[in-house]
């Protein structure tokens, strides 16, 4: 019996006293009545008047000795005692409910385990013995009295009768000692399995959960009828959405998908593929697959496997690369374009200006000067572009607050000619969000590309709003956003590339400016921007720059 068992089978215990009692006493009452009525039945109405008193003073002790083998041992030692006033009253060693020891013996072997039934076993015997004896010998009156004495058959029979009760009593408790013995290591080894496998599924969800990639199992028709929790975030899609869809309609495939992939799995054990896929939130996706059959234990499909990841930042990180290495050519490129330009053009533009002053052209003449003279000075920006670009000069970094930057930023822009009177401008700086080590002069470069690109993007008039603050990875963010006309997905790809200036009059080269400053800092930018809706850029720097050129600028495009 198991300590948590114990007090719940002690009740059963005192109620199918009650009850079985009453049902034997209400037998006996009923024979003694046709067989015997003769007879007083007095002793079994006072025999029920103690049962009913014993179970009343155990309920009452239960609440503190419920826990308590003695409890249990007390209350089939107080069975004995009942049993044997019973078996004394209807007929003693003539009684055919000597079988009611047995009763104790078996909840002895339940309560108190082998010794514990061999002992009530023997207590068991020795009552029913000794009234067995004290009837033979004369010592105890019979109830009811007998006419004859007894005769020698008698006693031998009685010997016998008590050879059988004390092998019966004794087998009893071993059998049952020993099936409650066995019932109870099952039961403990079925706990333990049980707690293996709570285990074990906790694990397996676990796992599944903590898997960063998604899983989805389908069965051999294309009907999803799994998918782990991450692949539920990946897919953007509830479970009871997902479950029992065609994998064919979720990943917009037509209807040949299905048998092309199992007729590939026939020849190989596994098949990756990539697939754009838009979520329910409307947000596009690349989803790289692996598809491969799921087998029950005896190797035979039961349906496919699908393992799948976002790879939507790997792609955004390799476009990044590229453009890298596309900017890395043009920096050399520029360099010796502006070798090769500069000179030629800075005498071409001396000698017309010399023509103009010595010939004094009127009309068309001088209109063609003035064209080419304001043509040079616009080449002439485009080579100073090409030089920022490729050799932006020494690095120094120092010890700045870039809300201050900000601020003096902003004060030439609201004096400036691009400042128009209905531009606005919101500020909104954390205190000591903006402290940091950086190049002053070339942060300052930034924000003016990025507010005189905000203002040029709002030509009837907007707000623009720029925040100084601290990042939650502790870096400090400057975000800029404004109420301009926005850009389409195609033009956010190509925003840091040179020579894709959206605005008249630019050289297309200030936002790959800006983008090789914040790589010299080691920092991040993210662009979100929608066609209508504005554009908002979001820098990442450092408290502490690192070296310039020795780690890759992250630029996230996005749109919102």
């Amino acid at each position: 019996m198991s300590r948590e068992d114990g007090p719940r089978h002690l009740l059963l215990l005192m109620t199918l006293r009650v009850v079985v009692s009453t049902t034997l006493l209400v037998a006996a009452f009923v024979v003694e009545l046709i067989y015997r009525p003769h007879h007083s039945l007095q002793p079994l109405f006072f025999l029920t008047g103690g049962i009913y008193l014993l179970t009343v003073i155990y309920g009452l002790v239960y609440p503190w000795l419920r826990d308590s083998r003695g409890f249990a041992a007390l209350q089939l030692v107080g069975d004995l005692a009942v049993t044997s006033v019973f078996v004394y009253v209807s007929g003693g060693d003539e009684s055919s409910f000597t079988f009611l020891y047995l009763l104790s013996v078996v909840a002895a072997a339940i309560f108190l385990g082998r010794r514990g039934a061999l002992l009530i076993g023997s207590l068991a015997w020795i009552l029913y013995a000794s009234m067995v004896v004290l009837l033979m010998h004369g010592w105890l009156s019979g109830y009811p009295p007998r006419p004859d004495p007894m005769s020698e058959a008698d006693r031998e029979r009685l010997y016998y009768s008590l050879s059988v009760h004390l092998i019966g009593f004794y087998c009893a408790a071993l059998a049952v000692s020993y099936l409650t013995e066995r019932h109870r290591l099952t039961r403990t080894e079925l706990e333990h399995h049980r707690t293996e496998l709570s285990v074990l599924q906790m694990l397996h969800g676990n796992i599944l959960r903590s898997i960063p990639g998604g899983i989805m199992a389908t069965d051999l028709e294309g009907s999803v009828r799994f998918a782990n929790p991450p692949g539920l975030e990946i897919l953007g899609r509830p479970g009871a959405d997902l479950r029992n869809q065609p994998i064919v309609s979720l990943l917009g495939e037509d209807a040949g998908f299905l048998p092309r992939l199992r007729a590939q799995l026939e020849e190989r054990r596994r098949i990756r593929f990539e697939r754009d896929y838009n979520d329910a939130h409307g947000r596009k996706r690349a989803l790289g697959f692996s598809v491969s059959l799921l087998l029950d234990t005896d190797r035979r499909p039961q349906g496919l496997l699908f393992v799948f990841q976002d790879l939507t930042e790997r792609r955004a990180l390799e476009e990044e690369v590229k453009l890298k290495d596309r900017m890395a050519v043009l920096g050399e490129m520029a360099a010796g374009l502006a070798h090769e330009l500069r000179n030629p053009l800075a005498s071409m533009t001396g000698s017309v200006q010399v023509l103009r002053h010595d010939l004094r052209p009127e009309g068309e003449q001088a209109e063609l000067m003035d064209i080419i003279l304001r043509e040079s000075q616009r080449l002439e920006q485009t080579i100073r572009d090409f030089l920022l670009f490729a050799r932006p000069g020494r690095f120094q970094a120092h010890r700045t607050d870039l809300a201050v930057l900000v601020q003096e930023t902003l004060t030439l822009l609201r004096n400036s000619p691009q400042f128009g009177a209905g531009h606005s401008i919101t500020c909104d700086f954390e205190p000591g969000a903006g402290e940091c080590t950086a190049d002053a002069s070339r942060i300052r470069q930034v924000f003016w590309n990025l507010a005189t690109n905000a203002l040029k993007a709002m030509p009837g008039g907007g707000c623009l709003s720029v925040s100084v603050r601290r990042a939650p990875d502790g870096r400090r963010r400057v975000l800029f956003r404004d109420q301009g006309v926005g850009m389409p997905a195609e033009e956010l790809e190509r925003y840091f590339r040179p020579f894709q200036g959206a605005f008249r009059g630019g050289t297309g080269l200030g936002l790959a400016i800006v983008y090789r400053i914040v790589e010299e800092h080691g920092g991040s930018m993210r662009v979100r921007s929608e066609p209508g809706c504005g554009t908002e850029i979001e820098i990442d720097l450092p408290s502490q720059p690192v070296a310039a050129g020795t780690e890759a600028l992250a630029v996230g495009v996005l749109g919102s």
